[in-house]
This record gives structure tokens, sequence and C-alpha cells, in this order.
């Protein structure tokens, strides 16, 4: 069943006056990208604001850094770059300092591991466990491949709803869990399988799980990006891959210069500028060739189009975040925020304990994401957490065998069944409230407790119009009808009563290319 994008909110407004557009952010300017064979590396440094754009020009993910910069002093971060890149930055200033593990403490951590993470393909891993669920549980699940990695491997994905087998695909609301997308955040596809397993698990006990698996179609996505996961598990692997394995070069070798990101590949806003994603194959957040080059992105587009889920999450690691909305460009709201809000929470009280939620922009813009074309082209209201950091799960306790300076990478979230529960554990509410809010989208089942209102004005205490017409707006849930408007001028005199018209985008939203639609 393929949809159309569409929002599930509107905006009404009445033209009172004009309204100011916003420019794109600005391009960061990019080194030349020339590949080499070196290896990506982690180091850390301490920036100034002036310095970050130069770490997003050279391929780093904002959303990663976690953080912005003070306007005085500085920022912590971690940044994966070959050591031609890390020279570069010091010559424009960047101190980094490469972070190794002594051979005491990599043998340190491998003694205290539980052997959780297992690759994709292979004996006792994770395909041949979603093949087994879905043998286990003839009546609740359905496998299908969704499409063929780079490498031939089919992405598998699992449906879980009552009558999984004899009801058609869609019929019901549906919600899609994802992970993986970037091959080196391990924590992610145990998210998703764990989630797999806790609906199962609970249905014959749980009412509250039995009505959501009875009542709403329920996919899980364990990994978007086999082959690159796979890779990071392999002894000539790299554990800090995060592409996939696009050979760019032609020479039967994954190096630096191969790969594009997932991430970054979708059609929408594919390539708006160069802090969102990179134009070279060095970056991190390499492109790719053209919108959708992939067929990973392909698959999950096409996915995305046949179904026709409501919402989905999106599990990606490591910065304790709930993005949602535009990405794209900074400063860019939409109706459907007033839903998003309400499912992530606010900062006081998030939807995932230790996770702040924001608008996906409000740190670092992104372009081609996968969320930005789920909403504004499939029609799908995505969220993506970003989960716990290394360094954040080896604080949890401090006389267990991780310390956070063991960490190789934010990325390393610790090999420890006790850890990996308990971030599991804090996720699932969030989890459950966003499936069942899809069998009515534009009344959100808050983990919370947070509504989404039916009118959520625009509100100004100050005109400054300077005599011409001043525009008023809100957002109004659209199953209200006849949405009328009623207004003073200063609180005084005459009310007003007007009816209000949908608005079909306007220059303070970004024009025709956001998630409203008719």
């Amino acid at each position: 069943m393929r949809r159309r994008a569409r929002s599930i909110l509107a905006a009404g407004v009445l033209l009172l006056g004009g309204g100011a557009g916003l420019a794109p952010f600005a391009q960061a300017a990019e080194n030349d990208g020339s590949g080499d064979a070196e290896a990506v590396k982690v180091f850390r440094a301490e920036v100034t604001k002036k310095q970050i754009p130069l770490l997003l020009a050279a391929g780093q993910d904002g959303h990663e850094l976690s953080e912005q910069a003070p306007e005085k002093g500085t920022a912590s971060v971690e940044v994966y770059l070959t050591d031609k890149q890390a020279k570069a930055l010091e010559k424009q200033g960047v101190d980094l300092k490469e972070h190794r593990l002594t051979r005491k403490a990599e043998a340190r951590v491998d003694a205290a591991g539980d052997g959780v993470y297992r690759p994709y393909s292979g004996a006792g891993n994770l395909k041949e466990e979603i093949l087994r669920t879905g043998q286990e549980h003839p009546s609740l699940t359905k496998v299908v491949s969704i499409g063929k990695s780079l490498q031939g491997q089919d992405i598998l994905a699992l449906k879980l709803t009552k009558n999984a087998k004899k009801t058609k695909d869609g019929a019901k609301p549906s919600v899609l869990y994802m992970s993986n997308q970037h091959a080196r955040e391990w924590i992610t596809p145990e998210m998703t399988r764990r989630l797999m397993h806790h609906y199962l698990d609970n249905y014959k006990t749980d009412k509250r799980i039995k009505k959501i698996v009875d009542t709403t179609e329920l996919w899980f996505l364990i990994s978007a990006n086999p082959d690159g996961y796979d890779f990071t598990h392999k002894a000539d692997g790299n554990r800090q891959w995060r592409k996939n394995l696009r050979d760019i070069n032609g020479d039967n070798a994954i190096t630096v210069g191969d790969g594009v990101d997932l991430n970054r590949n979708f059609a929408y806003k594919w390539g708006y500028d160069n802090e969102g994603s990179s134009p070279f194959p060095t970056s991190e957040t390499y492109r790719g060739a053209g919108p959708g080059s992939e067929p990973e992105t392909k698959a999950l587009d096409a996915f995305e189009k046949r179904i026709g889920f409501e919402y989905g999450i999106n599990y990606h690691s490591a910065a304790e975040l709930i993005l949602y909305g535009v990405g794209w460009q900074v400063a860019t709201p939409t109706p459907d925020d007033v839903l998003y809000k309400a499912l992530a929470g606010t900062p006081e009280n998030p939807a995932v304990p230790g996770y702040h939620p924001q608008l996906s922009s409000e740190l670092y813009t992104t372009n081609g994401e996968a969320d930005g074309h789920a909403g504004n082209v499939n029609g799908t209201a995505m969220f993506t957490p970003e989960m716990s950091t290394c360094q954040t799960a080896s604080n949890i306790d401090p006389a267990d065998a991780w310390k956070p300076e063991d960490c190789a990478s934010v990325f390393t979230f610790p090999d420890d069944e006790k850890l990996i529960k308990q971030e599991f554990e804090k996720n699932i509410p969030f989890a459950l409230s966003v499936a069942e809010s899809a069998a009515k989208p534009d009344r959100p089942k808050s983990s919370v407790g947070l509504d989404a209102p039916d009118f959520t004005p625009a509100s100004f205490t100050t005109s400054y119009s300077r005599g011409a017409d001043q525009e008023i707006s809100v957002v109004v849930r659209k199953s209200v009808r006849d949405k009328k408007l009623k207004y003073r001028i200063n609180g005084r005199g005459r009310t007003y009563d007007q009816t209000l018209r949908h608005w079909k985008g306007g220059e303070t939203f970004g024009g025709e290319d956001n998630l409203w639609f008719d």
C-alpha cells in the first residue's frame, strides 16, 4: 500500500501580514578527499565553536559530536579520521590526540566480555535467529527479505501480529523498528532483537502487549546494513567502520575511500549541502554517487512504500538523544512536531531516561537521511534514538569491570549482558508507546503523560509588522472540523471571528518541501 507523504496535523493560518524566510544553513568547506589506504582511527579533541565546521567538513556526523561547543571555551569531542585527515585538521589549528588502548586495557576488555554481540551471517548468528524465531511462532510472525545487500545477503525483516501470514502486509496500522544502518553501532541490533522477543515472550501474559500485537503490525529490521556489520566483526575488518561495503575504487579491498553512508543516501534532500552530507568517499558521511544509489537504500525505500508505516523508530548510537522532525535545515519546525514532542518527551521528562529529545537539526544538519525520506516521501513519522555511549554505560557501576577510559570509542558499548539489558529496558516504554500510537496517529499514547493538544497557537507578545498585516497561525488537529479563530488586538476591544484556511506551506517553514499535504 503506497501512501503519499502527509502530516497528521495541519497548520491553520490567518494572514494579517508577511513572514520571514529562512535561509539554508551555510555550507562548510570540504577537503579534496583524495583516497588512500590509511585506517580510520579514533581521535579526541577539545574544540572551540569556530572549529566545529572544520570537523563537519572533514566528514564527521554532527549528531555524534553530541553537543555544540559553547560561545566561550571548548567542547570535548571524539572524531574518526585517517592520519592524513588528522594532519590536515591540525594544520587548521585543531589539537587532536589519537585514542589508543594499551594492550593491558584491550586484554581486560576482552576478558570482561560476555560474548553477547554476534555477526549477522553465519551459524548461530542474527540472520539464523530471525528465521528460527519465525519458525517457532508461526501464527504470530512472518519473515520476509526486503531486498539484497551489496554483497547479496538477504536483508530480513520479521512481521509480528495476530495471524501474520494470513493478513495482507500493511492491512493493520503498522510500525517499523529498525537498526544498524551504521555498521559499528552494535548496541542497536541488540535493541531491536530484544524488543522482538519482548513482544513474543510476553504476548500470552501481558494484556497491553497482546492488544498491541493483535491490532497492530510490528516489523523488526534488525540489520539495515548486514555487510558492513559483518565487516566490523571480522578479524581483518574494522570495528569502527560506519558505511556499507561499496568498493568505490574497485581494488577488491575495503579501505578508507570506500563505502557509502546509508543514512545520507536517500532521495529526500540528497546532497542539499556539504555540511549535512559529504560528496567525498573518504568521508564518514559520504552520500554516494546519487540518490538511492545503494541496494540497501532501495530496499528500505520500497519496503516503506509497500507497507505504509504510520510510525517508525530508527535506532542509532551513540549520543543519548531522541531526534525527530526536520534534519536538513536549522530552525524548521513542522505541524507534526506537536506529536513528536508528546511521544519523545521533554528535556526534563524524556521518554527514554538519560536521552535528550530534540529537533533533529537542533545541533547539526543532515540531508539524505532515512527519517526525512520516511516522513516526506513515504508518510512515516520516524524517530531516531541515539543510544548510550560506551563511557556512559561503563560508568553505571563503578565496581564492575568496565572503565570509561577503556572504551575504544563511544560506539563500543560494553559486551556485558547486564549493561545491555539495562539499556534495552529503559527504551521499552518509548517503543511500546510508539506502537500504541499507530492506531490513531494524531492522538499519540505518550509514555511520559504528555498530550498533543487540538490547538497549538504560535503565540507572540510583540508585532514587528510596522503597520502592515500580521500573520497569525495555529497548528490544529486535522480531525477537528469547522476550525475558527477568535482574537482581539492587544487584548482589548472587539472580538474578531474568522475561519482558518489550511496552510499549504509558507516561507517560515521552508516552502513546499515540508511535511504537510492534504
